[in-house]
């Protein structure tokens, strides 16, 4: 039997083609990784909101976002690319990954950080937002004594404005309070005024106020020079006094006195006990005699001890009289 011519058989071989390398941790058929390509924030205080938006991942169903510290899903079943979480605040520092989703699993992306701004003049501690405090400004001081002092010849007043970025004062003077001039200041608290006592009569007085806050000590304030009054002449018990109550109705007494000095502008009753010492005012702005009603009148003792003392017109103390027992009962 002859064999028949011989047949040739030819096969197409495809070319080779090098194989696109699956991303690290992730598996064949798994969809592509997301990469966030924006974000953006609104709103301030406990009411902000972060948008971040990412680049579509290959072969993904859906999206969800996560935050990768605690594994928390925050969105899921997400079709588009973009996301806004609302009900944030103001400081906080957010961590967002991106996941994407299809039936033979996911793949996540990147971790990002996220810091929520602060308004103007605070800045973000990483759960809200701080104040930026700054050291107080320097003081504006100036002398209060002619109207806040209540012996011009010992006491010397300073004053200053208060600002709401102090938490206290410093006070010092050439006195030696608060360590003299040159010394760390004596805190005088959350106040607008120093009153500087004990001076000698006819003195002067030197004094500077700081503030004080979180941020520091701020400056201290200018040199203020004050002075004391010199005493117009020695307390003396130059005026006599005596009761003339009679014939004055129940609850009220008449006090006389006599011997008041020239140079007294001023003459007071002042309520004292048997000894001396003052319990308040009478009456104020007296003239040689006056009626004092308005004081017990009930049955018992209405017994009241009174004293006149005068003073000049810088405030000094010039005179006093003797101590006079009144009875607003019985005259």
């Amino acid at each position: 039997m002859a064999c028949s011519s011989p047949v040739t058989v030819s096969r197409q071989v495809p070319a080779y083609s090098t194989p696109t390398p699956t991303p690290q941790g992730q598996k064949p058929g798994q969809p592509g990784q997301p990469y966030k390509v924006n974000d953006y924030s609104a709103g301030l205080g406990y009411n902000a909101s972060l948008t971040i938006a990412w680049s579509p991942a290959s072969n993904t169903s859906y999206y969800n976002v996560i935050d990768p510290y605690d594994n928390r899903t925050i969105a899921s079943n997400i079709s588009g690319t973009q996301y806004t979480i609302p009900n944030l605040y103001s400081g906080a520092t957010i961590h967002l990954a991106i996941v994407a989703v299809n039936q033979y699993g996911q793949t996540q992306g990147p971790t990002n950080q996220f810091i929520l701004p602060c308004p103007s003049g605070y800045t973000a501690t990483g759960k809200g937002c701080q104040q930026n405090v700054q050291v107080p400004a320097k003081p504006s001081a100036f002398d209060c004594s002619s109207y806040e002092s209540s012996n011009l010849s010992t006491e010397v007043d300073l004053c200053w404005n208060i600002d709401p970025n102090v938490d206290h004062y410093l006070v010092r003077d050439n006195w030696g309070f608060g360590g003299g001039l040159g010394g760390p200041g004596a805190n005088v608290g959350y106040t607008g005024i120093a009153h500087l006592t004990g001076v000698t009569p006819g003195a002067s007085v030197q004094a500077q106020v700081a503030g004080v806050n979180s941020a520091g000590q701020g400056p201290w304030s200018d040199i203020v020079t004050m002075y004391t009054q010199a005493a117009s002449s020695a307390p003396s018990q130059s005026i006599y006094a005596w009761d003339c109550s009679g014939g004055q109705p129940a609850g009220c007494i008449r006090c006389c006195f006599s011997g008041a000095p020239p140079n007294a502008s001023e003459i007071t009753i002042q309520h004292v006990d048997a000894s001396g010492n003052i319990l308040g005012i009478l009456q104020d702005w007296v003239q040689s005699s006056t009626p004092i009603c308005g004081l017990y009148a009930g049955p018992g003792s209405g017994i009241i001890h009174w004293q006149v003392r005068a003073y000049d017109n810088s405030g000094n103390l010039v005179a006093w009289s003797n101590i006079v027992q009144s009875d607003s009962v019985n005259h």
